[in-house]
């Protein structure tokens, strides 16, 4: 990726940040490795979009300055230096493109929705991930409907993801 890209697809999240998360808490609910569950609060701040992003301003400018950059359409390549070692602009964008999944998601029937989610062990509703291990196979959602197959279950599943 650019700086030119990175700087582009920054500034789009900035404002969607600024939107969305600056100055909301996030609180994210969990089971432990002892299954009992536990949950995290997570406050977003203005200075926090900086770290999100995965790049080192060059110019000094500090946290909020970035941010402020980012939202007024202000950064060049002269401001930022790449971290090569994660692509945090992409997980970022990646991130923008869950709503996009969202809505895909609920344009799925019942059915298709039930093999996406137990298929891929997490609840599109409210972000819940479950134990990859202890996902149920296609026997087992062959079972949750009633007399398909094991590969029929599988069929359904792969024509949903496609539908997706």
């Amino acid at each position: 990726m650019t700086k030119k890209q990175a700087i582009a697809i920054i500034t789009k999240c900035a404002k969607q940040y600024q939107q969305y998360l600056e100055g909301n808490q996030v609180v994210f609910v969990y089971r432990d490795e002892n299954n009992k569950s536990n949950h995290t609060a997570v406050r977003f701040y203005s200075h926090n979009f900086l770290h999100f992003t995965g790049v080192t301003p060059r110019t000094g400018m500090n946290a909020n300055g970035f941010y402020r950059a980012a939202l007024n359409n202000r950064l060049t390549g002269e401001d930022v230096a790449l971290d090569d070692s994660w692509n945090y602009t992409d997980i970022l964008w990646n991130g923008i493109q869950a709503e996009k999944v969202q809505r895909a998601f609920e344009k799925l029937n019942y059915r298709e929705q039930t093999l996406f989610e137990k298929r891929l062990a997490i609840c599109m509703t409210c972000g819940r991930v479950g134990s990859w291990k202890d996902r149920p196979t296609f026997e087992k959602l062959a079972v949750m409907f009633e007399g398909s197959t094991a590969s029929g279950a599988e069929r359904a599943y792969r024509k949903a993801v496609d539908k997706l």
